[in-house]
């Protein structure tokens, strides 16, 4: 007998998402599927399982190691799964109704204070690096005198 997933929570997928979004329950891998249509036009399925659960000792969600086979432990679609499966492609939506404009500001803002901090960073580095050369520039007379390996003419000379 084939699994049915509840209709009220496949009406909320396509309420939601849009046309094309099902969830049906592939008996090769005994593990139901999230199917939802790609930007191809070609339905996408993605297997539902156990990816994480709540440690009471914790009080922390510890990710679940996958078996063998590279499949999820198996999660049954109760309303706990329904749910989460809804939040997790409420955030991946590419039409996310909470990723509003000022989220995509606060993003660009974040971003652009990234990048200053590290033309500061870049810019302290080489002004460091500029100081070092300078200082070194300045006892190169000496240095180049001085120097075991100098067998050229010498820069500066303290005799007539």
């Amino acid at each position: 007998m084939a699994r049915k997933p509840p209709a009220a929570f496949v009406a909320e997928l396509v309420r939601r998402f849009g046309a094309g979004h099902d969830v049906q329950f592939n008996e090769l891998t005994s593990r139901w599927e999230v199917i939802t249509p790609s930007a191809g036009g070609k339905p996408v399925a993605q297997v539902w399982g156990w990816f994480r659960r709540f440690d009471a000792k914790t009080q922390r969600y510890e990710p679940v190691p996958m078996l063998a086979n590279g499949l999820p432990p198996f999660r049954d679609l109760d309303s706990a799964a329904q749910q989460e499966i809804i939040a997790n492609m409420e955030h991946s939506f590419v039409g996310n109704r909470e990723d509003g404009a000022s989220s995509w500001k606060e993003h660009i803002r974040n971003r652009s204070e990234f990048n200053a901090q590290r033309k500061a960073k870049s810019r302290r580095r080489r002004a460091e690096t500029y100081a070092e050369l300078l200082g070194e520039v300045r006892i190169a007379g000496r240095w180049k005198k001085e120097h075991p390996r100098n067998t050229g003419p010498k820069m500066y000379s303290t005799h007539p």
